[in-house]
């Protein structure tokens, strides 16, 4: 007689699958959401347990992604530069740095807007004008040959 295995919905979604919402999917190109920092950004969404925020390190994004740490830093900060995510830096009782901790919550904000009906332009503009783009990101004018 076989043996009839139950699981809770709950714990399969916790071990199989996750749930993000369509309109990150469907406003990548209108939120300047590359396919990288989509990849990123689902990675960390995975890594976290009811609520806005999942600690997973540079080497577990690197592992679960296969991208390189370079190409992972760099487009980390990109999202935070854009206002999706913010980063907190985290430290052992030793002083020695631990994970950083991602908090996808400004992202969150974004996508209820956008569910509320906002015009994503609307909602980019203040964006902008909290997180101007750094001076080394500004690009320097050719000089007259």
């Amino acid at each position: 007689m076989e043996t009839e295995i139950k699981t809770d919905a709950a714990d399969l979604s916790k071990k199989y699958f996750f749930i993000v919402s369509n309109l990150l999917i469907d406003h990548c190109a209108e939120l300047k959401i590359n396919s990288v920092q989509l990849h990123l950004l689902l990675t960390i969404i995975r890594h976290a347990y009811q609520n806005d925020s999942a600690y997973p390190s540079i080497p577990t994004i690197q592992r679960k992604t296969g991208l390189s740490q370079p190409t992972i830093i760099l487009n980390l900060r990109k999202l935070e530069e854009k206002g999706y995510i913010t980063k907190t830096r985290q430290f052992r009782d030793n002083k020695g740095q631990s994970n950083n901790l991602y908090s996808f919550k400004p992202l969150n904000n974004i996508l209820d807007r956008l569910i509320k009906g906002e015009n994503i332009q609307n909602i980019l503009t203040p964006l902008k004008e909290i997180n101007p783009p750094s001076k080394k990101n500004l690009k320097k004018p050719l000089k007259n040959l």
